[in-house]
């Protein structure tokens, strides 16, 4: 199903910096150490979303501005929320251009993972949800899908959700564009030995060759598959949970909206909501994005039955 986002405008959950709550925490992932950040409304959390980033970015792009962001919005609806970073963000930023290597498998196998259950841990009696954007969003579908009725969620919300693949796209000059600049994305973290985003101003993050390399193989082969053989696409087939995905009307390349839809296809429960004029950040970013995370914390609560 697909149609524009709305919510009501009289229901604004959203907690000013001055009542908002947060604490730091560190989680200690394969010798990397990931940054959480919990966010607290007043009162009482119902319950508990954990939220992740996009590729070249970290924590801090999913509660922008702070006190009006995606992450207090939730906080204001009675969530705690945990903003996660992947390994080698944030304080770990430098260690990419320091020789770390690390592939697609170890987000989808590791760190989202591992998250999880330091969160459950910290939260047993309290129901679960996935909030991830664009590379946290398939990374954190793909783990799901791989536990089936095992996953510790009850739901799951995407933003921007797609992984570049030829039968992704149905635009033959978007997937031209596509493989272009893949391929000279491959060629700068080849000469460099990694992505240089925060050298080319292009990101708070920069990312290993390892893994740029994981992605060009997606594209050439057509298959979104792990080192192991794994079948990630068909795996999607086994998502137990409900999804709620949103994409951008003015994303015109890395997640548009027909390669969204063909995306999610495979997944039995999910609605696809266009969010008008912003683009691929500014899904989780843009002030013309609120009320979608208003709809998301009103969506989350129904069908986590909360």
């Amino acid at each position: 199903a697909e149609a524009h986002a709305e919510a009501h405008p009289r229901d604004d959950p959203t907690v000013s910096a001055e009542r908002l709550a947060t604490r730091a925490h560190r989680l200690s992932v394969d010798g990397y150490t990931v940054g959480i950040d919990q966010y607290d409304g007043p009162g009482e959390p119902v319950g508990v979303a954990i939220v992740g980033h996009a590729m070249m970015a970290d924590r801090r792009s999913v509660e922008r501005p702070r006190g009006a962001g995606l992450c207090s919005t939730l906080a204001g609806a009675g969530f705690r929320v945990y903003a996660f970073d992947c390994r080698g963000r944030g304080d770990e930023r430098d260690r990419v251009a320091q020789g770390a290597s690390w592939g697609y498998d170890e987000i989808v196998e590791r760190d989202i993972p591992q998250v999880v259950e330091w969160v459950r841990q910290r939260e047993p009696s309290r129901p679960l949800a996935f909030v991830g954007h664009s590379l946290t969003a398939h990374a954190g579908l793909y783990w799901a899908a791989g536990l089936g009725s095992d996953a510790p969620i009850r739901a799951f919300v995407a933003f921007a959700c797609n992984l570049w693949n030829v039968h992704d796209e149905p635009s033959a000059l978007h997937w031209a564009a596509k493989r272009a600049l893949l391929e000279a994305w491959g060629a700068v973290a080849r000469g460099v030995g990694y992505f240089p985003a925060r050298r080319l101003g292009i990101g708070s993050s920069d990312e290993p060759l390892s893994y740029v390399l994981d992605l060009l193989r997606f594209a050439r082969t057509g298959r979104i598959r792990a080192r192991s053989g794994m079948d990630y696409t068909a795996s999607l087939q086994r998502l137990s949970v409900p999804v709620l995905a949103f994409c951008g009307t003015a994303d015109r390349l890395y997640c548009r909206c027909e390669s969204a839809r063909r995306f999610l296809a495979p997944i039995a429960d999910a609605v696809l909501l266009e969010i008008p004029e912003v683009d691929h950040m500014g899904v989780i970013g843009d002030r013309r994005a609120r009320h979608a995370w208003r709809f998301t914390a009103e969506w989350l609560r129904e069908r986590m039955s909360i």
